[in-house]
Formats: structure tokens, sequence, C-alpha cells
């Protein structure tokens, strides 16, 4: 090869590369400039609570609570997460709602209460009829439940409540009233996975809905009582946590066993006063009878 052509051959290659950095480089500021423009999620609004007293407001929403008992308070306006697609999972924090969190004095216990409008579910699901279909079954439960204490979904007490978890249990069932609306009070140990019944997933738990059944209320605070243990054991009143996984010959004679365990501790939390449950049932009654849902 002449020097001449050599000399040809080297600049046309130095074209070249300039032209495929450019394009790279344009490529890489058109990327950065499309991460850049891509739209921010809403900031949900959150606030400490200015007290006066016992006394809330908040968005329309107020009560009287005992802050000796439940601690600060913490509020937010959580905005809509509208599910994406119709195979996407649906949780309740979807729908728009009000959140108060209790954060009480020892800093162990979270109880909390989300007021929802009711119509907002639907708009956070609209793409799934599935879930739409799912949410009609359980308002429409609610509202039996709340005419009719005695009234099951699945041996659940219906609520607008989309987890995994489901009720163990249910002691101390009632109906109860708030300022503007009815709901339905009980006692529930939350079931997530195999695991004997203690403590740690105990509540007391209120749903409900306004009298103009425009919103629904659902509040949860975390309870102990001393005959259960803190987490859950490997055994509790003559049942094993191995039951759970072992094969038995007789399937029904291991599922009539966890029964008869399961009834044990639900008789003994209906015997117990409302005083020796930690807190006092009385103080949550006492702050859900106060509430006030004006819009």
């Amino acid at each position: 090869m002449s020097k001449k052509l050599l000399i040809i051959g080297l600049i046309f290659g130095a074209f070249i590369l300039q032209s495929c950095n450019s394009t790279i480089s344009k490529a890489v500021e058109t990327q950065i400039t499309v991460e850049v423009a891509k739209p921010l999620k809403p900031v949900q609004e959150k606030v400490i609570a200015k007290q006066s007293g016992s006394k809330v407001e908040f968005k329309g929403v107020s009560f009287s609570y005992n802050p000796q008992i439940f601690g600060e308070v913490e509020m937010e306006e959580v905005p809509e997460q509208p599910l994406e697609n119709e195979t996407e999972k649906p949780f309740s924090e979807q729908s728009k709602h009000l959140y108060f969190t209790f954060k009480d004095v020892k800093q162990n216990q979270i109880t909390n209460i989300k007021i929802f409008p009711v119509e907002g579910f639907k708009s956070a699901f609209a793409v799934s009829r599935n879930y739409i279909e799912l949410f009609d079954e359980q308002l429409n439960g609610l509202r039996k439940v709340l005419k009719y204490e005695n009234f099951r979904i699945d041996d659940n007490i219906p609520l607008i409540y989309f987890d995994n978890g489901g009720q163990e249990l249910q002691a101390k069932v009632k109906h109860f009233s708030f300022q503007n609306g009815k709901g339905i009070l009980f006692i529930t140990h939350w079931s997530y996975e195999a695991a004997l019944i203690s403590n740690e997933n105990l509540e007391y738990v209120f749903g409900s809905l306004t009298d103009d059944r425009k919103y629904y209320v659902l509040a949860r605070m975390p309870v102990h009582v001393a005959f259960l243990p803190k987490t859950s054991p490997e055994e509790f009143e003559d049942y094993k946590r191995s039951y759970l996984f072992e094969d038995y010959p007789n399937p029904d004679d291991i599922k009539k066993r966890y029964k008869d365990y399961v009834s044990k501790i639900t008789t003994k939390l209906k015997k117990l006063k409302p005083g020796e449950f930690e807190p006092n049932l009385n103080h949550f009654e006492k702050l859900i009878s106060s509430l006030i849902v004006e819009k």
C-alpha cells in the first residue's frame, strides 16, 4: 500500500470514529434528558399533630384521645397509587386516605386510624375487574356484619383490607358507634404464616362506615395479654408448631386438634376484662367514640 493511500485511510477512519462518538454522545444526552424528564410521584403531606390538649383536627376529621396512653400523633394525607395493570396485586393503601399514627409513650406499639373515601377504591383498582368485584364483595360483607354480628366471609369478619394475613380468631366481637358512623369491634390474631398464636400479631380492630356510607374507617390497636407468649412459640396449650408441617395419616385429626387449640385461646380472650389487656381496651373505645368524619 502506498504512503498516500495509507494517509487517506487514516483520515477516513478518524472521520468515522468521530461520527460514532458524536452519535453515542447524543444518545447518552438523549437518555439523560429522558430520565430527568420522568414525572415524580406526588409527595405525601405529613405533619406532626399540633395538639390542643387531647383534641386532634385534620382535613375534616377530629377526635379526642389520651396522650399519656397513645403518645404523639402523626398525620398524613396519602394520595392514590392506582394499579398499573390487572395482574398487579392490590393493597389497601393504594386508595387515597387519611392516615393517623399513634406512637405510644413506651414506643413499642403503633395504633393507627385510616379513613378512605369508599369510591376511591374503585378508582385505584379501575384496571382490574376482578379486584373491583372483590372490593364490592368485602364492602357488601361489611354492610351485612354491621347488621348481623355473626356474619362471616370464609370465617373472617369482612373488612376492606387487602393483605396476605387472615384472622386466626375473633373474640369480644361487638357493634360500636362513633359520632357519625357505625362499625364492629373485635380482638383478632393476624395469621401471615404457619405459626402459633402469640402477642406479636394480636390486635383490637374496628371496621366501620360513616352514616352516609361515603367513608370507610379502619382502626387497629396492637394489644398484649399476660397468658400469651411474646412471639410465636414452638409449643403452647398442648399444641406443637411442628404439627403444622408434619404429614399425619389422618388430616382431619390435625385440623380438629388445631381448631381445639385456637378455641381454647379464644375462650380465654373472651373471659378477660378490658383492663386485662395492654393497653386497656376502654382507651381505644373512648378514642373511637369521639371520632367525627365530616368530609
